[in-house]
């Protein structure tokens, strides 16, 4: 949209000095249709300078066209009302959000009292007696976001209408996405992030995105979970989990691409059996380096925290063989920090809040995790289809 104050200062010009003004009259009416000869003057105003194809004809008397402009000015503040009608803006909503909603401390369901939220407003104790740190208690580890605005010299509506901001779900790692639209899309896009990647650093590796999506193509999820004997005491289960989709393949009849079919979901489940269950349960040492595989155009691209390289490097082949597609070592990349026992001590020392001892939260953590269940998600289908799982079960539907 133009700034309304500019354009009715430059209308108001042109018609003072007669710029940049097309003057139609009888002298040219073969030029025109009979129902554009005017008795007036006809202006015609260039609203954005950089599209020199938009134009608009802007014809009457010199208090017509002011009124014209006034409605003009009205109908561009009602559409960029609609195009972000909220009264929430990003940055409110973020530091809350960041922050993990700390005055919405009332998490319980009266109905289910038994059920107990993932995320406490507060430190807890879990059944041992030991204390769990609050969501998001470590300011350290919080989300975080860096806006990119132009120079000086330029305004937003010179560069774009839209917000563009790099998001880090985890201001203590070197790992961010673009993300672009007003507020209400920033924050959906953020929300989507953490819903399909997981969004804790302590439990669950999480699947970055690029440009390139396939969203809407079955995707195929592996869970993986620490042995309940291996935990240590006052923390959670370790996760962790690796997705990928099933490239040119659709449930829906009327979709684009080959047609999943049951046969498609039973060998997918057996070839995860052969590559995960047998012949023993694979297990996947988290640690401290960050190991990644990005294929996006084969559907694959992910990275988990694991010891070394090879552990990593030994996960993507056993799903590259599950996709039935080639391993490509030259699309693995790694990172470690220089100094790992300093930035991500395998035991946080406790620190005292309000006179309570309480442990932090690991940030990649080491331990063994033991793969459990592989879940198939399908767009029209409101429940994941359980692919297999370490307790036997696997696929076998009939066609």
């Amino acid at each position: 949209m133009v700034e309304v104050g500019r354009l009715t200062q430059q209308t108001y010009i042109m018609m003072a000095r007669q710029r940049r003004i097309t003057k139609l009259s009888d002298k040219r009416p073969e030029r025109v249709r009979i129902e554009l000869q005017p008795n007036w003057n006809v202006y015609q105003l260039q609203p954005d300078r950089k599209n020199l194809d938009y134009k608009l004809l802007m014809a009457g008397s010199e208090s017509a066209l002011a009124l014209q402009l006034s409605q003009l000015g009205w109908m561009e503040k009602m559409i960029e009302h609609l195009l972000n009608a909220s009264d929430l803006k990003f940055e409110d909503w973020f530091d809350v959000w960041a922050s993990g909603y700390p005055e919405l401390r009332y998490r319980v369901n009266p109905k289910l009292p038994n059920l107990r939220t993932n995320y406490p407003s507060s430190n807890v104790k879990d059944s041992n007696g030991e204390t769990i740190s609050r969501w998001r208690n470590e300011v350290g580890s919080r989300p975080a976001y860096i806006e990119w605005k132009p120079s000086a010299r330029k305004t937003a509506k010179d560069v774009g209408l839209h917000r563009t901001i790099e998001y880090f779900p985890d201001r203590s790692q070197n790992k961010s996405v673009v993300l672009t639209g007003n507020d209400k899309e920033l924050i959906r896009q953020i929300l989507q992030i953490h819903y399909e990647g997981g969004g804790s650093s302590e439990g669950m590796d999480s699947t970055v995105s690029t440009g390139i999506s396939y969203r809407g193509a079955p995707k195929v999820v592996l869970y993986f979970l620490e042995r309940i004997e291996d935990v240590e005491k006052g923390y959670r289960q370790l996760e962790a989990r690796v997705g990928f989709r099933l490239v040119g393949k659709t449930e829906n009849p009327n979709g684009t691409g080959d047609l999943l079919t049951k046969a498609n979901i039973r060998s997918l489940a057996q070839r995860i059996v052969q590559n995960f269950l047998q012949p023993q349960q694979f297990r996947l040492h988290k640690g401290r380096e960050s190991v990644s595989y990005r294929d996006k155009r084969q559907g694959l691209e992910s990275f988990v925290f694991v010891t070394s390289a090879s552990e990593g490097i030994n996960l993507y082949q056993r799903i590259c063989q599950v996709m039935q597609i080639e391993f490509d070592s030259s699309k693995v990349f790694t990172s470690s920090n220089q100094n790992p026992s300093q930035a991500f001590p395998i035991t946080p020392p406790e620190v005292t809040i309000l006179g309570n001892k309480v442990k932090p939260p690991r940030r990649r953590p080491v331990g063994h995790v033991y793969f459990r269940e592989a879940k198939l998600f399908l767009e029209m289908l409101n429940e994941p289809i359980i692919l297999c799982d370490y307790n036997g079960h696997i696929y076998k539907n009939p066609d």
